[in-house]
């Protein structure tokens, strides 16, 4: 389903994700000894801030909670549409849906979970989650840089 340019610079967040390569504060304290929580949700609240990790970033972040609840039901919407059997609707956790939105087809979910590659609405789904991480780097990278922490 990548056809333009634009499609590249969408998915390439995905992709990072998938790769590893996405960098976020715990994986940066596993490499460089730092503040392994996330900066963003720590601005917002005078409690301690959860690592910030690949499910802490896709599913639980509040910063970016607004940006996460506007595009989240469009990709339930799809796969119930599509596969209304599938258990990610009925409220899985954190890890599951994290898992889901890196990887639908991923064998580390549960066969009520995975969609199959050949099934019909795979690549409707995949546009949906690479869309969603889309929007939630742009969002967190938005706010990283007015906090001065990104340049």
């Amino acid at each position: 389903w990548v056809l333009t340019t634009q499609d590249v610079v969408k998915i390439r967040p995905h992709l990072k994700m998938l790769a590893g390569d996405y960098i976020c504060y715990s994986y940066l304290a596993h490499d460089r000894g730092t503040d392994p929580h996330c900066r963003m949700c720590k601005s917002l609240s005078h409690t301690p801030a959860p690592a910030e990790d690949m499910v802490h970033m896709l599913t639980r972040c509040r910063a970016t909670a607004d940006t996460r609840n506007r595009i989240l039901p469009e990709l339930l919407n799809t796969v119930a549409n599509f596969y209304e059997g599938n258990k990610i609707l009925s409220s899985p956790s954190h890890d599951l849906l994290t898992q889901f939105i890196l990887d639908c087809s991923s064998l580390n979910l549960p066969p009520t979970i995975r969609v199959h590659p050949d099934h019909p609405s795979f690549t409707k789904i995949t546009m949906q989650c690479s869309s969603l991480i889309y929007a939630i780097h742009r969002d967190r990278t938005r706010q990283l840089k007015a906090m001065g922490l990104l340049r």
